[in-house]
Parts: structure tokens; C-alpha cells; sequence
């Protein structure tokens, strides 16, 4: 199957969750046998050294993107009452590179299109205009609008949650229009699928769980002697921001009331600054940025926390955490469509002194948690490998291009 694929960003290095699920999806499909041509925006000074490692996997087609594009288009926005957040993506030399993709030799056009992310549903109109019968596929990593709901709820007053209480409506409305032009909506949870099929009533949705790299029959060694607790995560995602501050502002000193030793590190790309303003040396809180080897500074805790309190789709960082038998923390908003059972897998708290308490516990029974770290890497193992997300993801695709075009 030949099958056009649209990232609203350069999908490598895979360095935070989107990219991550992108590039194992299609260099999984290409391993596979399919042939896929590439449309993608190249928006970072870094971005057109690493195409080469694209061309490995398909035919690619870049577009550059000046450095204000997206600023303008969010301007613009405003006055069609439009979503900023959504329209700062829709470029026209994004929509023009698309069509010459789709306009192609017919020996040469796709069987089906993939549109990565809400952020590239503005692209759906234009697969109908030029090739009205090649199905086209949308893959909602988060439930967007909910995500924005759960943000607005967790705002202080003041500018930051007016806006986003102005844009959770609007991007309600793009999710539900986006849900309706494509022929499958494809989320990472079923808890996801289903708040889809209420948002769009008639969209049709399948789950095609991401995966994470295993280790099966690899013996990983215990944490090294050290209260070291771990946050990694991207905080270009308001959920990671807003968890990284409740961690450190109010979970954490209440565990270095009980545990003066412990180290909090939050780590993790951080391109606006706002998380290295957290560390602080009286309370052993390290904030060093992005890290090269993500395993190893997994491994590296005791104890992993992913303390969200809003988001969507599938929490990567905790099956990292997981597969690489850690013991983990969490809120059951971080914990929701993995499949986890408290204490079995991980810990469950979603007030300050329950986190605080779990980890305190973590940290204090070492032969519990790493119990419990085994148990939480045989459920990555046996449910979320990249093998088994490829092979099921293929099957949808397979089964979307037979049906044709709606």
C-alpha cells in the first residue's frame, strides 16, 4: 500500500510523545512493506539536517517554514473566530506541497492518506478536492478539547486561563468538523474513541495503541543507592508544565519534610524556559533540560512520577517508566487508557498528600516497589510493544483502504 503521510512537524529526532508515536508508525509501516511519501514542514533551524534519515524511509517532501508563519496565521484566526492554537498550522504552502503530492502520476498516488494530529486536519479538504476517492485517515493523539477543559479548571485566574478559556470551545468545534471529512478517526484509547463518537456523532473511530520499546528478557538493575525522583517529559505541553509546578510546589516539599535527602529531577526539553525557574538547591530540586539518553535516565530513579492533571491519549513517559521496571507515582488522569491496575502496576494519588505519600512509600519499602515495578513492566511487555501497535495499526489502514472512500 502506497500511503501519504502529513506530521505538522519533522517527526525526528523523536525527542516528546507526538514525534515519538509519528516516527515509529512510519518507519514500522515502512519495515513492513508499505511505501510512504512524507509531506513535512521543516520549522526549526535543526530541521533540514535530519531529513536525510526520512528519505531512508519513503519519498519526502519538505516545505520550509519561515519563522513568523505561524504567528500571522494565528492572527488570522482571530478574525474568522477560529481556533489559534489549530489555525497557527494551517499554511497554504503546507495545503500547495500537499497537492502536488496528491497530484502525482496516477502509478505514484496514494491508497490512503494519513493525517497525523488534529494540527494537520485543515489538509482533509484538499485530499477530497484532488483525489475524491483515496480514503483518508485521522490520527487524534490527545482529545484535544478536553485536554483545554481540564486546563481551564486547573488555571488561576488571570490572562492564561481566559485564553484558554476562549480557545477550549473552538478547538471543540475543529475536532468535531475534522471528525466528520475524514473517513476513520483513529485515537490512542478507547476512553478517547469513545469521547470522540460523542463530540461527532456518525465519525467513525478506531484504537491503535502506540508502543515503546521492550526489553524482554533483558535483566535491568535495580535503582542505584539515592532518593532519586524522577518527572522526564516535553513541557512544550501545557499538562507536563502544569504538573511539573503542582509537583514542585506542593507535593515535593511535603516529601522533603519526610525524606531530606531526596532529589526531585524534572528533565525534559524546555525550549521556553519555564520549568528551570523550579530548581531550587534547598529543596533538591534539578531541573537539567533535555537529556540525550532517556533510558538511561530512567534508570537512573528510583521512582518515576508522571503528575498530571490534565491531558489525553496515551501517557508515553509512564511506559517508558514502566518497561524500564520503575517504580511509578501518578494521577488517574496520567494513568487513563493504559490499562494499569493500582498497586499492581503503579501507584494511583490525585490530591498533594496522597502523591506525596506514595512516593514517601516508594521510596521507604524498596522490595514493594520494585514488586510492583516487575509487575507494571509485564503489562508494557505484553501490551504495548511496537510489533503488536504496528501490526494492529496496519490492519486498520488495510481495512480503511478496502471500504474506500465514504
Amino acid at each position: 500500500m502506497r500511503i501519504l503521510h502529513t506530521s505538522p512537524f519533522l517527526p525526528y529526532p523523536p525527542e516528546d510523545g507526538g514525534r515519538l508515536i509519528a516516527w515509529n508508525q512510519i518507519r514500522g509501516l515502512a519495515a513492513r512493506g508499505h511505501m510512504l511519501d512524507l509531506v513535512v514542514p521543516l520549522r526549526r533551524p535543526e530541521d533540514p539536517g535530519n531529513v536525510a534519515v526520512l528519505e531512508k524511509i519513503g519519498r519526502v517532501h519538505t516545505v520550509d517554514i519561515p519563522a513568523r508563519a505561524d504567528a500571522l496565521t494565528a492572527v488570522s484566526a482571530l478574525g474568522h473566530n477560529r481556533s489559534l492554537r489549530i489555525e497557527r498550522h494551517a499554511l497554504s504552502d503546507v495545503s500547495a506541497a500537499m497537492e502536488r503530492a496528491l497530484a502525482g502520476e496516477d502509478a505514484n498516488a496514494p491508497d490512503l492518506v494519513f493525517l497525523d494530529s488534529l494540527f494537520t486536519a485543515y489538509l482533509a479538504p484538499v485530499v477530497r478536492r484532488v483525489r475524491p476517492r483515496t480514503p483518508c485517515v485521522l490520527l487524534q493523539h490527545n482529545v484535544e478539547s478536553q485536554v483545554f477543559d481540564r486546563l481551564v479548571e486547573r488555571s488561576d485566574q488571570g490572562t492564561l486561563k481566559l485564553l484558554r478559556g476562549w480557545e477550549a470551545p473552538r478547538i471543540r468545534r475543529a475536532e468535531r468538523e475534522a471528525a466528520v471529512a475524514v473517513d476513520r478517526v483513529l485515537t490512542l484509547s478507547a476512553e478517547d474513541a469513545r469521547t470522540m463518537e460523542a463530540l461527532a456523532p456518525g465519525c467513525r473511530t478506531a484504537v491503535c495503541g502506540p508502543g515503546i520499546p521492550t526489553y524482554p528478557g533483558e535483566t535491568i538493575p535495580p535503582p542505584a543507592a539515592g532518593d532519586t525522583v524522577l518527572f522526564l517529559g516535553s513541557y512544550r505541553w501545557p499538562p507536563n508544565v502544569d504538573g511539573a509546578r503542582w509537583l514542585a510546589s506542593e507535593i515535593w516539599p511535603l516529601v522533603r519534610a519526610r525524606r531530606p535527602e531526596a532529589r526531585l529531577v524534572l528533565a525534559g526539553a524546555d525550549p521556553q524556559g519555564v520549568i528551570a525557574p523550579l530548581a531550587d538547591t534547598a529543596l533538591g530540586i534539578e531541573t537539567p533540560g533535555f537529556v540525550e539518553d532517556a533510558v538511561a535516565t530512567v534508570r537512573s530513579a528510583a521512582v518515576c512520577v508522571v503528575p498530571l492533571r490534565a491531558g489525553g491519549g496515551i501517557r508515553l513517559k509512564i511506559l517508558e517508566a514502566l518497561a524500564n521496571e520503575r517504580a511509578l507515582v501518578t494521577t488517574t488522569v496520567g494513568g487513563e487508557g493504559l490499562g494499569l491496575v493500582p498497586e499492581r502496576h503503579a501507584a494511583f494519588a490525585d490530591e498533594p498528600a496522597a502523591f506525596a505519600d506514595a512516593v514517601v512509600s516508594a521510596l521507604e519499602h524498596p522490595e514493594g516497589s520494585a514488586a510492583m515495578a516487575r509487575g507494571g513492566r509485564r503489562h508494557v511487555e505484553a501490551e504495548f510493544s511496537w510489533d503488536a501497535a504496528i501490526a494492529r495499526l496496519e490492519s486498520i489502514l488495510e481495512g480503511v483502504r478496502a471500504e474506500g472512500r465514504a
